[in-house]
């Protein structure tokens, strides 16, 4: 079976077309609903021989948004149809200045015009109402493939080297300043709409190895 794990750790995505498109089709139900009622509202005006402007702005609004998030819908339960990509690295956790072996699987049958692995790191700062700023601090290509085709059971594979950035802020839950650390996957399928699956990497405190020596060889010659 092609299905084996072939590095030590197989990263889980936290996010995934299916589940986009469950949350945008929930969005888009919402204002189409709200767009029907002011529509109904604006009719009734208009039979009544009153030009509806303010209610017919609510439906403009509302409908147009509603029809926004629909297409969002159909594009991501598209997009779901493609085979999940699997992403696996060497180690669970990785220090500032070191780097890491990555591969990508792409089960079939699927064809892409590009297969594309981003490292994202975000700072989440909380606010005193709403939901928290979201800052990217790192926005990085780190391989891309493509075109590339893979069958059913000849998956395509595609491995590459992922390097954290020396004094890279640490992976943190605190919720005075979350930092996470992401490989993104965007794939661009050759028919259906491109997708985008992101996986949580564990960015340690530690210094790499080769950080931690330097200053050992400086205070021995000293």
């Amino acid at each position: 079976l092609w299905d084996h794990q072939r590095l030590p750790v197989r990263l889980e995505p936290d996010s995934a077309p299916a589940g986009q498109s469950c949350g945008a089709a929930v969005v888009a139900a919402a204002l189409l609903f709200v767009g029907a009622i002011a529509g109904y509202a604006a009719w009734s005006e208009w039979q009544d021989g009153k030009i509806p402007v303010f209610v017919g702005l609510f439906v403009v609004v509302f409908g147009g948004l509603g029809l926004v998030f629909l297409y969002v819908t159909l594009a991501a339960a598209l997009a779901s149809r493609v085979p999940r990509t699997i992403l696996e690295i060497d180690r669970r956790e990785i220090a500032p200045g070191e780097s890491v072996r990555a591969l990508i699987v792409q089960p079939g049958p699927a064809r892409l015009r590009s297969l594309t692995a981003k490292l994202v790191c975000e700072k989440l700062a909380p606010v005193k109402s709403g939901s928290p700023r979201v800052e990217v601090v790192h926005d990085e290509e780190v391989a891309r493939f493509g075109p590339l085709s893979a069958g059913r059971d000849a998956p395509f594979e595609g491995g590459f080297e992922v390097r954290i950035p020396a004094g890279a802020a640490p992976s943190s839950g605190r919720i005075e300043a979350e930092v996470r650390w992401r490989l993104q996957l965007w794939g661009v399928p050759l028919v259906w709409p491109r997708f985008m699956l992101s996986f949580p990497v564990q960015v340690s405190g530690r210094s790499s190895a080769g950080d931690d020596a330097g200053p050992k060889e400086e205070s021995e010659v000293s």
